[in-house]
Formats: C-alpha cells, sequence, structure tokens
C-alpha cells in the first residue's frame, strides 16, 4: 500500500469534525433594562438579573449593599436588593464575576412609571415643543435630570 499523504490529511480532518464541538465561555451579561442613568423603583425590592456560565458567582453592588447570585445550570441568575427610600444621587451600579465587571454609572432609585400605547407614545416632547412655545421655554429654562426615559422598541406585527 502506497503511503499518500493526502490519504493522512483526510483521515486527519474527518477525525477532527467527529469530535465535540465545545463553545467559548459565555461572558456575564446583565439584562437591558440596566444601564448608564438608570432608575431603579424606590421602596420595593430590586431585582437585578442576567446570564453567565452556569456555576458561576456574580456579584452585585449598589448602595452599600452587596449580594451574591450563582448563574443556575441554564445560566441565569438573579440577585435581589433590599429595597430603598428614593435618592437622586446617582450612584455606581457594578456586577462582576470573576471574569467580568459591567459598571452602569449615575444609577439613582425613585420613581418608574411604565407607559405604553400606540404610535403617539413615541411622539418625542421636543416635537411639540416646535409648535408650543411654552413647552419650548419649560423645556429650555427648566431642564429636570432626574427624568429619564427609557424607549424599548416594539417588533412589528408579523
Amino acid at each position: 500500500m502506497v503511503d499518500c499523504p493526502f490519504r493522512r490529511v483526510l483521515i486527519l480532518v474527518c477525525g477532527l469534525a467527529t469530535l465535540p464541538c465545545t463553545p467559548g465561555k459565555a461572558a456575564l451579561t446583565v439584562a437591558a433594562v440596566f444601564g448608564d442613568n438608570a432608575v431603579l423603583q424606590r421602596e420595593a425590592e430590586l431585582p437585578v438579573w442576567g446570564s453567565a456560565p452556569a456555576g458561576t458567582e456574580v456579584h452585585v453592588e449598589f448602595a452599600g449593599q452587596s449580594r451574591i447570585a450563582t448563574a443556575d445550570a441554564d445560566g441565569k441568575w438573579i440577585a435581589q436588593l433590599e429595597a430603598m427610600p428614593a435618592s437622586s444621587e446617582g450612584r455606581p451600579l457594578q456586577i462582576r464575576s470573576s471574569q467580568d465587571r459591567i459598571t452602569f454609572k449615575n444609577v439613582v432609585v425613585g420613581e418608574v412609571w411604565l407607559a405604553s400605547g400606540q404610535s403617539n407614545m413615541q411622539f418625542p416632547m421636543s416635537a411639540c415643543a416646535r409648535r408650543i412655545k411654552t413647552i419650548a421655554a419649560t423645556l429650555r429654562e427648566q431642564p429636570n435630570p432626574n427624568i429619564r426615559f427609557l424607549r424599548i422598541s416594539c417588533p412589528d406585527s408579523p
């Protein structure tokens, strides 16, 4: 039998193709509702959640509180912070594992309001301000950095 280099390469490639694929470790993630300039609901337990590789210890720190959660078999973790009074003091929300660190800046505790509706809910105040001069003056003269918005895009219906 003639030794052919092509035959050896073919056997090697076929052998490698049969090995199980092992995905790389997924990074620590936090739910999309958290971010810089977030508002956490006052006077209510505050869940912070996300995903990480199964078994990962996740440390959450905010406003002097520290909690540890462990990612379950599905990679999901949740840490509960104790209820806090309203505070306009912007503080960091830190989430870390042994491999990753996520820090959100200027997070406050206050009132969280949910609003929903049709297309009129996407109409920005600045668009009104162009037509109604008193709104424009109020927005310009009395800006309120404690009013924060999070817009969640809505997928179109199929």
